[in-house]
């Protein structure tokens, strides 16, 4: 049996989740907050770009 998943899967944060699901696909990949949702389709679901968004933030840290 599958563990209900009350928090983000990537923040951790509590509150509202919506499904989360590949566009290419429609397969569900699990429960997100909406900011999560939102980054990744910002980044065009691209591993690429999460690398280098990733190497940036790791480069300017302060």
């Amino acid at each position: 049996m599958r563990a209900r998943v009350t928090r983000c899967e990537i923040c951790a944060a509590e509150g509202r989740l919506v499904i989360d699901h590949d566009h290419r696909t429609g397969r569900v990949r699990g429960l997100l907050c909406q900011n999560c949702n939102s980054a990744i389709g910002k980044l065009r679901e691209d591993p690429e770009l999460f690398a280098n968004a990733l190497n940036y933030l790791e480069r300017h840290r302060g």
